[in-house]
């Protein structure tokens, strides 16, 4: 990524195509990344999208600050961020290859981990999530 200008993003650089660096007035930089919270209804609708602004590279996302904290498996952890899309259980199933009955055995277990009982109240803990810079430390 090259340097960026204030209010500019930068241009591509060795490494991942989709890397973005914001500057900071210290000199520094930060890097967002975004988890899609649900599709738009409708063509052409916008979804709506959580956005984490990352002080350093290492820091943890929100979704790994929620598997680390309830200790979830990887496939639990896909379930909820399938959740925080606004997936069915169903459409999770499908995006993944793997039947419903299976997806619904690690909405249990998430559940079970996370001390919740309804599909929306796991979203609702990923969305309280401290930010990420300061959950690092």
């Amino acid at each position: 990524m090259g340097p960026c200008r204030r209010g500019g993003i930068p241009g591509p650089r060795r490494g991942r195509a989709d890397d973005v660096r914001l500057g900071r007035r210290d000199g520094g930089h930060a890097i967002p990344s975004g988890l899609p919270l649900s599709r738009g209804r409708r063509p052409g609708a916008a979804g709506r999208t959580a956005l984490f602004i990352q002080s350093r590279a290492a820091a943890p996302n929100a979704a790994e600050i929620v598997g680390r904290t309830y200790r979830l498996t990887a496939a639990e952890l896909r379930v909820l961020l399938g959740l925080a899309e606004g997936l069915t259980p169903q459409d999770i199933a499908g995006r993944w290859g793997i039947a419903p009955s299976t997806v619904r055995s690690q909405l249990r277990g998430l559940f079970v981990k996370t001390g919740t009982g309804r599909q929306s109240d796991p979203v609702t803990l990923l969305l309280a999530a401290p930010p990420a810079a300061f959950a690092a430390r």
